[in-house]
């Protein structure tokens, strides 16, 4: 990113244009290798992180892309930055991310317990983030708060055997309410 700032300011800056053919270099290998060894994991909770390098990969090509073609004078040769296309990975990567969240949640949600409920309603936002109608997931976002919600009924007397004045007394009964509901109470 610098060096990117320091070329758009100066395109003609050989020092800064050979640093960001550099890191723009470093950068894409670093992710690649990232992706690859999650990949090779097999852990579906590493779908997420990959869609996100993918993002990342995509968009740091895009932002490459918007500049004009770049010279090295010193080598006469012209800067080329090879381009991945990461689309089809990305979309790929995004949809296994969703069904990751969407299966995962489903299953804390079966299993009926107030507090896998709740993890269930974050695992849906997620999938959300992916996609924002993916399947029933708005339906069992509703589901999820519903079974994750805990109810409280709260009763003030005044159970004094002291005459109090009445404002004083008032005060003291006075609950809000609204101050103690919160997204699961």
């Amino acid at each position: 990113n610098l060096a990117y700032k320091k070329v758009v300011k100066n395109p003609n800056n050989q020092k800064e244009i050979l640093n960001l053919e550099q890191a723009f270099n470093k950068a894409q290998q670093q992710d690649l290798n990232e992706i690859e060894l999650l990949k090779k994991e097999g852990n579906p909770e590493n779908w997420e992180k990959i869609y996100e390098l993918y993002k990342t990969i995509r968009s740091r090509q895009l932002k490459i892309q918007g500049l004009p073609a770049l010279k090295i004078e010193e080598e006469n040769r012209t800067v080329v930055f090879n381009y991945i296309n990461v689309d089809d990975e990305l979309v790929k990567s995004k949809q296994n991310a969703a069904a990751y969240f969407y299966t995962y949640a489903q299953q804390l949600l079966n299993s009926g317990s107030k507090e896998n409920a709740r993890k269930a309603y974050s695992q849906f936002v997620q999938v959300k983030k992916f996609y924002n109608n993916y399947r029933s997931v708005d339906s069992l976002i509703e589901v999820s708060q519903a079974m994750g919600i805990s109810y409280v009924l709260i009763r003030s007397q005044n159970k004094t055997t002291f005459a109090l004045p009445a404002m004083f007394a008032d005060e003291m009964l006075r609950i809000n309410t609204a101050d103690l509901n919160t997204n699961w109470i």
